[in-house]
């Protein structure tokens, strides 16, 4: 009865240890989606992200940091209701509505330039037809709005069916006039802060900048601090001096920023530092990245940052079959021994032959402990 015992409690051994011995990742929700390929990737990032989601691999992120990860362009905004407003000649409406857009982009912290284009056109188009202000300042109001929207957006196409032919002879005059200049003045509250005007480049704040008069829109951003987007309007002939306070950077922030790094340096190793680090403010081991979209496919790579280990770059069109991606996820999840991303499998460690030499010596241990136990016990097997 003893060996019996004792049989059982080695094979319960062996059970354990195997299971103990699962592959690392079965089940565990340790992979993040990264898209360096800009905007355009954006929407096969998001199919990886199902495949990885559906399988419990997919760690859990917020939706701002999920948007960072992928590089999700900001979303067009929807002007059905201000459309609405527009045609029952409801124009208060209309301006409000638009005017919660225009907030809703700036806090936003994205490249917002062509979306408040839009924005800023419609609110021309309402500062062109609303008879609550006196003629001179409906067109005063609406050039304005109009000269700032083509200014985001010089190939910007309004509605048409929306414009009179007053509204197209405003548009084509904020298209031609030249403003006279007005100057920014900003102090941030950090030394190496950058400006970048009108959807622009960012380039190093100087003290003061000369712009044309109106409206303009200011990104302002540092390292390691959370960007501040204003829209400011500057008056001929006069300084706008603005307070700036960038805080220190949100995790959306970080994970943007840390996108970028990414982005900008060669594929395959010389990415993973900045890939360490992002996966480090994730949490998170692995990161699946799509690297680059050429000629409508997809180039995608498995970085195993808590090992320093990546996989090959594996290919596929954004149009093929469900079946084919997931293939491509397939292969891209198993690891290569290599440094350089070579074709063969990854042998993770409970594949190796010292795990299954420690398991078979427990086995073959636990055997031969039964059987000398049972032969001091049992006369039947004195013979052996």
């Amino acid at each position: 009865m003893i060996a019996i015992d004792r049989l059982r409690a080695c094979l319960l051994a062996v059970v354990g240890l195997l299971a103990w011995s699962r592959p690392a990742h079965a089940g565990d929700r340790d992979t993040s989606v990264v898209n360096t390929s800009g905007p355009d990737g954006a929407p096969v990032a998001a199919r990886l992200r199902g495949i990885l989601d559906s399988r419990e691999l997919l760690a859990r992120q917020s939706e701002k940091v999920t948007a960072a990860l992928e590089n999700q362009p900001v979303k067009r905004p929807d002007f059905e209701n201000v459309r609405k407003a527009f045609a029952d000649f409801r124009y208060q409406e209309a301006e409000r509505l638009l005017a919660d857009l225009t907030d809703d982009l700036l806090a936003s912290r994205a490249e917002i330039a062509h979306a408040l284009a839009e924005v800023l056109w419609w609110r021309g188009l309402v500062a062109a037809v609303d008879d609550r202000e006196q003629p001179t300042e409906q067109r005063t109001k609406s050039l304005r709005y109009f000269a700032a929207a083509y200014r985001l957006d010089p190939d910007l196409v309004g509605d048409a069916s929306v414009t009179s032919p007053r509204v197209r002879l405003l548009i084509d005059e904020a298209k031609r006039k030249r403003l006279a200049p007005g100057r920014l003045v900003i102090d941030p509250d950090v030394d190496d802060a950058e400006l970048a005007l009108d959807g622009g480049a960012p380039s190093p704040l100087r003290d003061a900048v000369e712009v044309p008069a109106g409206l303009h829109l200011l990104r302002v951003s540092a390292p390691e601090r959370t960007t501040v987007l204003r829209l400011v309007e500057v008056v001929a002939g006069s300084s706008v001096h603005l307070g700036v306070e960038l805080p220190s950077e949100g995790t959306a922030d970080r994970v943007r920023r840390l996108v970028g790094e990414a982005a900008s340096a060669p594929e395959g190793r010389a990415r993973l530092p900045a890939l360490e680090r992002l996966g480090d403010v994730l949490g998170v081991q692995r990161l699946l990245v799509v690297e680059s979209l050429a000629s409508r496919r997809a180039k995608i790579r498995l970085y195993d940052v808590g090992g320093g280990r990546m996989s090959q770059q594996f290919s596929f069109a954004n149009s093929d079959s469900a079946a084919t991606v997931e293939s491509s996820v397939d292969r891209a999840l198993r690891m290569s021994d290599d440094d350089g991303g070579g074709g063969g499998r990854a042998r993770v460690w409970y594949r190796r032959w010292p795990v299954w030499a420690a398991v078979g010596g427990v086995v073959v241990s636990g055997v031969v402990v039964a059987l000398v136990v049972s032969n001091r016990r049992d006369p039947r097997v004195q013979g052996l």
